[in-house]
């Protein structure tokens, strides 16, 4: 009998489990203590439909957090056409990304991302198609050798597609063209400023087609203040000069980026935070 209990109740976690990873949410602490407990007061006794019954009857009225959380970014649109997400640590939050752009369904424009100007008709081919061309995946190739596993970001583009909204890539670009050709490490509109391109490609898309529209973009580029290794004006100082009400940042914090995150919120360096 204590063998069959024993199997029931890793049934039962592992149905939790894969009930919390369709909800795009690990179970809290004590989310997790209290279906322990349901499971044992039963003494092994009940079939396995009982048991997906007490998970079910355990997480009933359960919210992911980043549910909430997207649903807490959303209202921040009835006060600004463009929030910014801030990411701690490029590539770790891709499923909070995801619940924003549920949430808002309906209601966005287009995304703004924090892609080199070059990789646009790379970005507009999977867009299109579906299909990781040869530069897209020399930039994921390149990203992750540099630490950084962004291929998440496929994710975005296809709830993009789903949706029918643009992906619009604002950072300076990789190679010379007649609009980037100030060079100094990669080619600028003008001057030798990222964050002042991002913002220049913000505006010049923004103008031409008014709506709502997110941003996501490393934090360094959101905070109010000058970026720390450049010494130059932030993407988001450019936007709040630009549109000194129309715009509204938000820190996204991860587990990689928690002592980035920390430091930033003393400096009260973003509109709010979400985890």
């Amino acid at each position: 009998m204590k063998k069959n209990s024993n199997t029931l109740r890793f049934r039962g976690r592992l149905l939790l489990k894969l009930f919390c990873f369709y909800a795009n949410q690990k179970p809290a602490r004590t989310k997790y203590c209290r279906l322990f407990k349901l499971l044992n007061h039963t003494n092994g006794a009940g079939s396995h439909g009982s048991y997906l019954l007490c998970i079910l009857d355990d997480m009933e009225g359960y919210e992911p957090e980043n549910t909430k959380e997207a649903f807490k970014v959303k209202n921040f649109f009835e006060k600004a056409d463009i929030v910014v997400l801030a990411e701690s640590a490029h590539g770790t939050h891709d499923e909070t990304i995801l619940e924003i752009i549920k949430a808002c369904e309906g209601e966005l424009d287009g995304i703004f991302e924090e892609v080199r100007a070059n990789y646009q008709p790379s970005v507009n081919t999977y867009i299109e198609t579906g299909k990781v061309d040869e530069r897209l995946e020399r930039f994921f190739i390149g990203a992750r050798a540099e630490g950084q596993d962004i291929r998440g970001m496929l994710r975005v583009f296809d709830r993009a597609r789903e949706l029918g909204i643009p992906v619009i890539c604002i950072d300076s670009s990789g190679v010379r063209t007649p609009e980037y050709n100030h060079n100094n490490g990669c080619y600028f509109l003008r001057g030798e400023s990222r964050d002042e391109d991002m913002a220049q490609n913000i505006r010049n898309y923004y103008s031409q087609h008014p709506g709502k529209y997110l941003v996501i973009a490393g934090a360094a580029h959101v905070e109010k203040r000058k970026h720390f290794k450049t010494g130059l004006d932030t993407l988001e100082s450019y936007l709040v000069e630009m549109y000194p009400d129309n715009t509204h940042s938000v820190l996204m914090v991860s587990q990689r980026g928690k002592k980035y995150a920390e430091e930033a919120i003393k400096r009260n360096s973003f509109d709010d935070v979400v985890v």
